[in-house]
């Protein structure tokens, strides 16, 4: 009976999903800014031969061609017949402002082409989850139907603001090297309960934009024709393609337009990974899968042949950073080539069955259909290893040995653009020539799952209990469906979940075990009390441990800990498991220091300083890697005030992360050249001596540094080093005036009647001398350097450093003078004027050498 009542539970649960369905494609208006109206027209036409329902406008705030945009599309979508929405793009500029999202709901919102569900204008987002209280006035002005992509929350949380009618996944991709599956997809069903869901479907992924800091891929390979099983399978009120026209992420299936790549300039791309790359093929067999998954069944008027491969095999060249997974979403990161297959895939759409061949190089290979329609009409799937072949590929379907299309392919090359693996997909299609009608036997809701997997300890389970028809979602991944498989003979054993196990094996093991299959290591014969996961049997492992080396050690011991281990830091993951919640974020956002490397820091400052840990060895909370600041006012403006230049390109911190940065070196290095290195200034910048051409004469361009902070630091110790050296060589002009009138001194000074007194006379002037000269000198000539401006005390303990130096000198001289012997000759006066100067030098090397040298660490 229990059974039954589960049977009667999963068919209920089918019954209550038969609603009206519609297919969106997600396009970027970003992507659109150079689009005519007649660009809009033909994208829109493709559309509608693919039986797209919709577009999913997604809309950056603040986007400069989006009001141009937005006017061309209507324009287009109206004469067409189209339909269009908004998905406001939450992630891309920043939050939408609550005033502006209603403005264009308003204004949109009762177009003739604008998309309506139950006479609400329909409206979605990318994230912007912490804006959702905006929606509660959005929703009462607008009156719109809400369905957001609030992914990053997940569908629990993503429905406790209470403002989402419905909600759209952005869960496309699968984990490491498996198939996709539809875990989150049932979770989201669990918590909407009725709510309408959109599924994501996505043919690939792969981008590599370091400017948008992204360089990772998700297994693609059979995922286009996985996915849509699986649709037809879960039935959700709303698919959304993933995407049109996001070719910096490889999920394209629009069309290719030359003016639509600033994506690969804007994101700093290293190359233009989707030139030549058509993925157009993939929308060949849309008509039929969209019309079976709308009304249950679909026929077949023309045969036809969709392939797809990379062009480069997986270690054909470097990887150019990319990896498999992302540590950006506590993803465990693989090597990209431990993710990928190098692999020819195929699909074709048939009335029947029929032989595939797949030719890489002239060498041909009998492929295999690992996928086939239950009755013989439909699509069919599979694929071919490279085999280590290269060269151009031709893929061909015949029956009774005639042809019945071919795709003659790209070549696969070992050759790489700039010497990086293009992870990118190329696709082609083709059509048969002649007419036919095929129509399946069944429709959708006629079938039954007749093969599924599941994760884990439950893919025995699923192997069996799918292939007979139960495949729950919350447990299992149905992979194909068709007529019901006649049932073992009941064994009448009523089924349990074993101690330790919990309520997600409970109705498999009940169907299996009554069926004759009742694996020990999952179900048993008595009933026990189950336990509570904390965590889903279903999730992925996380890290939960790992290390670094250098300077990362700390870093990696601690992000890892959190699921954070990206690999290209690098970090190293020593432990994984149920992902550890990292402490709550903050205001705070973590940037590299500017010698360190930003793939290397970037991600894993920002985590760790986001989340309270932010060593100043590695990490600074304020960019100072700002790369157009030369242009910055304060710096092309020479007569900004000093304070005002220094504080408006960061110096502050500049000067704080660079003393650190230097102090941590493990050799001791001159002061000012360690600094230099820092900012990547001149080789030669050895401003700790007062020898000439010392590297310290000339002031520097801003672009003689890796950053303007560095350029105002490097020009204050230029700016030190000239008020040094015009000041010692005035000390050198003071001895040779001196010395050239040293006669005349003499003559006056011999009339004193002690020689002692006269001797103390002379040093005592030239004493006041240097008060008189040296003080206001170094007042006048530090202050008016951006650092000790900007630092008053630092400079008036520079300036008494300085004329206490040289006055002790002098002091020393005069008592060691006046306890040698007396003055008698002009040669005894010059030799003690000469030791005297000698001390005014010597005191000027001796400030210079004290900030020269860095002491290194004990």
């Amino acid at each position: 009976m229990k059974l039954l009542a589960v049977l009667a539970l999963a068919i209920l649960l089918g019954a209550c999903q038969a609603q009206a369905k519609a297919v969106f494609a997600h396009f970027m208006v970003g992507n659109a800014g150079n689009y005519t109206t007649s660009d809009w027209e033909n994208d829109i036409s493709l559309a509608q031969q693919a039986h797209i329902d919709a577009f999913a406008l997604n809309i950056a705030y603040n986007d400069p061609t989006t009001d141009n945009s937005l006017l061309n599309a209507f324009d287009a979508a109206n004469s067409l017949g189209f339909m269009l929405f908004f998905s406001f793009d939450y992630a891309g500029n920043g939050p939408w402002p609550e005033a502006d999202v209603v403005g264009l709901i308003l204004n949109y919102g009762t177009n003739t082409a604008y998309y309506q569900y139950n006479g609400q204008p329909f409206v979605s987002t990318f994230e912007g989850p912490a804006s959702a209280s905006d929606w509660t006035t959005i929703k009462s002005e607008t009156g719109c139907f809400f369905m957001p992509d609030w992914s990053s929350l997940g569908a629990k949380a993503a429905l406790e603001p209470g403002v989402a009618d419905g909600l759209f996944s952005w869960a496309a991709w699968p984990w490491g090297g498996t198939d996709m599956d539809t875990y989150t997809d049932a979770s989201y069903l669990q918590f909407l309960n009725g709510l309408p869901y959109m599924m994501p479907v996505s043919p690939w992924f792969f981008t590599n934009l370091p400017g948008y800091n992204k360089n990772w891929l998700w297994r693609g390979d059979d995922l286009w024709y996985d996915r849509w099983q699986q649709i037809l399978y879960v039935q959700p009120e709303f698919v959304e393609i993933i995407s049109w026209n996001d070719y910096g992420e490889s999920h394209y299936i629009g069309p290719l337009h030359v003016d639509a790549f600033a994506a690969f300039s804007i994101g700093q791309g290293p190359y233009n990974y989707a030139a030549n790359m058509p993925h157009d093929g993939w929308r060949l067999f849309l008509p039929f899968v969209i019309d079976t998954y709308k009304n249950g069944i679909a026929s077949i008027s023309q045969e036809g042949l969709v392939s797809w491969y990379r062009l480069n095999p997986a270690t054909a060249c470097a990887v150019g950073g990319t990896t498999g997974n992302t540590a950006s979403q506590l993803q465990i990161e693989f090597e990209p080539y431990g993710i990928v297959q190098d692999k020819v895939f195929y699909s074709a759409l048939l009335a029947s069955p029929a032989t595939v061949t797949v030719s890489i190089g002239g060498v041909v290979q009998t492929g295999t259909w690992e996928n086939t329609p239950d009755g013989g009409i439909g699509i069919y799937h599979g694929s071919v290893p490279f085999n280590g072949n290269t060269g151009e590929v031709v893929v061909t379907i015949s029956r009774s040995g005639a042809t019945i299309a071919q795709v003659d392919g790209d070549s696969i090359t070992t050759s790489c653009t700039n010497g990086i693996t293009n992870w990118n997909a190329w696709v082609g299609s083709t059509t048969a020539s002649n007419d036919i009608s095929a129509t399946p036997s069944l429709t959708v809701s006629e079938q039954v799952c007749i093969n599924g997997t599941g994760a884990n300890n439950f893919e025995g389970l699923c192997n069996f209990t799918c292939y007979y028809g139960y495949c729950p979602v919350g447990a299992c991944t149905c992979t194909a469906m068709g007529a019901k498989k006649p049932l073992p003979s009941a064994a009448s054993v009523q089924g349990y979940p074993i101690a330790g196990e919990d309520a997600s094996y409970s109705g498999l093991c009940s169907f299996a075990c009554n069926y004759g299959y009742c694996p020990s290591d999952a179900c048993g014969t008595v009933s026990v009390p189950l336990a509570t996961p904390t965590v889903s049997d279903f999730s992925p492992p996380a890290c939960i441990a790992g290390t670094g080396e250098g300077n990362l050690i700390g870093l990696c011991s601690y992000t890892c800990n959190y699921g954070y281990c990206p690999i290209r830091a690098p970090c190293t993951c020593t432990d994984t498991g149920a992902l550890i919640p990292a402490p709550p974020t903050t205001n705070v956002t973590g940037y590299p220091l500017i010698n360190e490397d930003v793939t290397s820091y970037g991600g894993i400052c920002n985590f760790a300083c986001s989340t309270g840990y932010c060593p100043s060895t590695a990490c600074s909370t304020v960019d100072l890697s700002v790369t157009d600041s030369c242009t910055n006012p304060v710096i092309t403006n020479a007569f900004t005030d000093p304070e005002t230049r220094w504080n408006g390109v960061n110096c502050e911190d500049a000067w704080t992360s660079a003393v650190s940065a230097v102090a941590a070196l493990p050799t001791a290095e001159p002061f000012a050249q360690a600094m230099s290195n820092y900012f990547h200034g001149p080789e030669s910048f050895d401003c700790g001596t007062t020898a000439d051409h010392n590297g310290c004469d000339n002031f520097m361009e801003c672009q003689d540094t890796d950053v303007p902070a560095g350029y105002l630091i490097l020009n204050s110790f230029i700016t030190l080093n000239n008020a040094i050296m015009n000041y010692y060589d005035a000390i050198g002009r003071i001895q040779t005036s001196i010395t050239d009138d040293i006669g005349a001194v003499t003559s006056t000074f011999t009339q004193v009647a002690s020689t002692d007194t006269a001797l103390k006379v002379i040093l005592d002037i030239v004493g006041l001398s240097f008060a008189l000269f040296a003080a206001p000198m170094w007042n006048s000539l530090l202050k008016g350097t951006t650092y000790f401006s900007k630092n008053g005390n630092t400079l008036g303990t520079m300036k008494d450093s300085v004329n206490a130096l040289v006055s002790n000198g002098i002091t020393l001289v005069k008592d060691d003078a006046l306890a040698d012997k007396s003055l008698a000759s002009e040669n005894e006066l010059s030799a003690n004027l000469a030791a005297m100067v000698n001390v005014w030098y010597n005191s000027t090397d001796q400030l210079v050498c004290s900030v020269r040298v860095r002491q290194a660490p004990s």
